[in-house]
Parts: C-alpha cells; sequence; structure tokens
C-alpha cells in the first residue's frame, strides 16, 4: 500500500471512527445521567429505561434503512440528514420539559446515531480494498470504543451542568459534518424501496425493547412486546420469500457467509456492553467511586482499548482470526471479573479485555463481509447492522437480568462462556469462499 493510499484510508478512518465514538457518547454518556434525570421528571423504572429505550429503537430500526439509501443514493445526503437529526435530537433532550418531549428527542437522536454504524462502513467499504480498507477499518473500530468514555464525560458534565448538558454534549457531533458529506461518494441506482418491510422490522425491534423492559415494566409491557415480535418475525418471514429484494434481501439473510460474520457481529456488542454495564457499577460499589472517579478509573483501559486494533491489523499471521480471537479475549475478560469480582484490579483488566475485543472483531467482520460481496453492500452491511444492534440489546437485557435475579459474579461468568462458545462455533463453522458470494438483488 502506497503512502497516498495509507493517508486516505487513515483520514477516512479517523472522520468515520470520531462519528461513531460521538454517536457512541449519546448511549454511555447518558448511562451515567439516568440517576439525575429519573428525579427530574419524578419517572419510574419503566419511565427511566426509556430513556435508554427510546434510542435503541432509533438506532437499531433504521440501521437496514440506512443501507438501502446508500444502495440507491449512495451515502453523502444520507450521511447529512441522519447527522442533523442526531444534533436536533440531542437539543431537544437536553430542553426537554416533560418525559414524552425528552423520549421523542432521544429517539430522534437514536435515528440520527445509526448513520456511522451504516453509512460509516459502507464509505470505507466503497473507497477502499484489500489492506487499504483492513487499515481503514481497524481505525474506525479503534476510535469507535472512545465512546466508553461518555462514561466520564457523562459524569463530569452531569456533576458540573448536570443531565441536560450530557444531553446536549453529542451535537458537536455538528462539526464534523463538513468532512464526513465530503468524505461519501454520491450516485443514483435503481434499488427497490420496502416501506413494508422498513415497518416489520421496526415493530419488531420495538417489540424486542419492551420485553427486555419485563422485569421492571411489568407483565402486560412483556405481553404488548411479546406480540410485536411475533408479528414481525412471522410477517419478516413471508415478506422475505415473498420479496427477496426487499429491506431484508434474501440472498444475503439466507446467506452461509453472512450468517456465520452476523454470528460473531451479534456477540461484538454484547461484549462491549457487558463491561460498560458490569464493571462500572462493581467498581463505584468496592471503592466507593462516583462516576467522575469511575470514569477517570477507566480512561487508561479505554485507550488501550482504541491502541489494541490497530496493533492486530499488523500482525499478518492473525489476519484470518482476529474475530474468534477478539471474541475469546473478551470472554476470557469477563471469566476474570466473575473469579475476581470484588478486586479493582482484574474489574479493570475485564474492561480492558472487552474494550479491545470489540475493537478488533467489529473492524475484522465487517471487512469480511465487504469481500464476499458482489454488487451494492447497503443492503448486506444494514442487515448486518440491524443483528449487530440487536445482539447487544439482548446481551444488555441478558446481562441486567443475570446480575438483578442471581448476581454479578454469575453475569460475568455465564456471558464469558457464551462469548467463547460463539467464538469456537463460528471458527469451527467457518470455511472462507475463493469469490465473492452475497450477490444483492438490484432493479
Amino acid at each position: 500500500m502506497g503512502e497516498t493510499e495509507r493517508v486516505a484510508a487513515s483520514w477516512a478512518g479517523l472522520v468515520v471512527g470520531t462519528g461513531m465514538a460521538l454517536s457512541g457518547v449519546g448511549s454511555s454518556a447518558a448511562a451515567v445521567a439516568l440517576p439525575s434525570v429519573r428525579d427530574a421528571f419524578d419517572l419510574g423504572p419503566i419511565g427511566t429505561a426509556w430513556v435508554l429505550g427510546a434510542f435503541v429503537v432509533g438506532v437499531a430500526a433504521t440501521a437496514p434503512i440506512y443501507g438501502r439509501l446508500a444502495d440507491r443514493f449512495g451515502t453523502r445526503s444520507p450521511f447529512a440528514v441522519g447527522l442533523v437529526l442526531f444534533a436536533i435530537g440531542s437539543v431537544i433532550s437536553a430542553i426537554a420539559m416533560n418525559p414524552a418531549v425528552l423520549y421523542a428527542g432521544r429517539g430522534l437522536q437514536g435515528i440520527g446515531a445509526g448513520t456511522f454504524p451504516v453509512l460509516g462502513a459502507i464509505t470505507v467499504a466503497s473507497l477502499f480494498d484489500g489492506q487499504e480498507r483492513t487499515e481503514a477499518l481497524a481505525r474506525v473500530a479503534a476510535l469507535a470504543v472512545g465512546a466508553a468514555l461518555g462514561v466520564l464525560i457523562g459524569g463530569l458534565l452531569d456533576a458540573w451542568w448536570g443531565w441536560r448538558a450530557v444531553m446536549a454534549f453529542p451535537a458537536i457531533i455538528v462539526l464534523i459534518i463538513p468532512a464526513t458529506v465530503r468524505l461519501a461518494p454520491s450516485f443514483r441506482r435503481r434499488v427497490p424501496t420496502d416501506p413494508l418491510g422498513a415497518l416489520l422490522v421496526t415493530l419488531g425491534v420495538l417489540g424486542l425493547v419492551l420485553v427486555l423492559q419485563g422485569p421492571k415494566a411489568g407483565a402486560i409491557v412483556v405481553e404488548i412486546g411479546s406480540a410485536l415480535l411475533v408479528v414481525s418475525l412471522v410477517g419478516l418471514f413471508l415478506h422475505v420469500r415473498r420479496t427477496p429484494d426487499g429491506l431484508l434481501p434474501r440472498a444475503v439473510v439466507t446467506n452461509r457467509v453472512f450468517l456465520l460474520t452476523a454470528l460473531g457481529g451479534s456477540a461484538v456488542p454484547g461484549l462491549y456492553y457487558s463491561g460498560l454495564i458490569l464493571v462500572p457499577q462493581e467498581l463505584a460499589s468496592i471503592e466507593s467511586w462516583g462516576p467522575v472517579g469511575v470514569g477517570v478509573a477507566l480512561l487508561g483501559p479505554s485507550l488501550l482499548g482504541v491502541a489494541f486494533p490497530r496493533i492486530a491489523v499488523r500482525i499478518g499471521a492473525l489476519a484470518p482470526y482476529r474475530a474468534p480471537f477478539a471474541l475469546v479475549l473478551g470472554g476470557l475478560g469477563l471469566l476474570l471479573g466473575a473469579v475476581f469480582t470484588s478486586q479493582a484490579w482484574a474489574l479493570l483488566i475485564t474492561f480492558t479485555a472487552t474494550c479491545t475485543a470489540f475493537g478488533i472483531a467489529q473492524g475484522a467482520l465487517v471487512d469480511r463481509i465487504s469481500t464476499y460481496v458482489e454488487g451494492p453492500r447497503g443492503g448486506v452491511i444494514g442487515s448486518y447492522t440491524l443483528l449487530f444492534f440487536l445482539g447487544g440489546a439482548l446481551s444488555s437485557g441478558l446481562c441486567g437480568l443475570l446480575a438483578a435475579t442471581w448476581s454479578p459474579t454469575v453475569a460475568f461468568a455465564v456471558l464469558g462462556i457464551m462469548y467463547v462458545v460463539i467464538a469456537v462455533v463460528q471458527q469451527a463453522a467457518w470455511n472462507p469462499p475463493e469469490r465473492a458470494v452475497i450477490v444483492p438483488a438490484t432493479e
């Protein structure tokens, strides 16, 4: 790879990675401010949970939609619209005077936050091939780990200026809109729209979030969520059969390469969120640290998590095994937390392992999918990102359920074993094809 190509790949990775980190802060920083939001609006468990839940629904439900828009128009216009929506949602959340407006703002923020995981990956995959793409995606994934700094940012802002400052902070993403728009390609291609598919996906994501709120929200919420999930899954099964070139292309979601890659992809955010949910709470418990103290303690592990993904790319012998290696690394880190739950040094190592695993695996899996796609990548990466976020939502719910029902130690142990098993299964079943095998349909 020449020096010009290396600089271009580094610049693309820097822009997209910074955007992913800032959009991720919309989730991690807000998590720290939840007690303040709860007290400000006198919210119960259900209302408090929806401060994060509205964001998750917005991100996950729009992932395949952004992919379809990218196939049709390129990534420039969808990027610009998504980033503006993210900034507007941040401002609305910050000035909300009642819970309904806050949820609307957080949902809009989530819709905008979905731009970088989907459109950023598509942009990089469209601009670069081979080692250049690998380098760029590694930088993207490494910088995305910076979202973990949201714990520190959220703690500082909440302590100094209150929760409204936490909600407003991600709006600084507008500063990188010019660089992002210049980087993103623009074109027009005949790709079919699929509003029914978008509706079914949205209902499914909403249903999943409602089910995950079940232990806090009560039986009626679980029943409504379960009904939405059933309608969505049955509807999508029938819709994909009847509309093979729809929002979730049949050639993609039934492809073995895609499914195996998505298996690992659905585990990656689970690793990250497991560390982000469990470690700060345990550190605060055993060391009596507040949000600022916990954020400062996690600063070092977060920075190491940024550095290691790019180091992994330089190790050529690791290339075919980066994703399973990362999942095993993160799983072992969680198991260490299970054995030494009351030791701060072990929890910091656990957090380092989960951040590092997230950075290494995320870039490696998107790189793998991009390698085996022939034609437009939007539908493929959009479908992958949907499963990516759903995996994160499921893992977060499982993490909270295990910790609340038994103990954080049990949560660390069960999740650690689960991710190691997923890595072994994925690698054992992986048989790399010699050419592109994922071919989405177009009009």
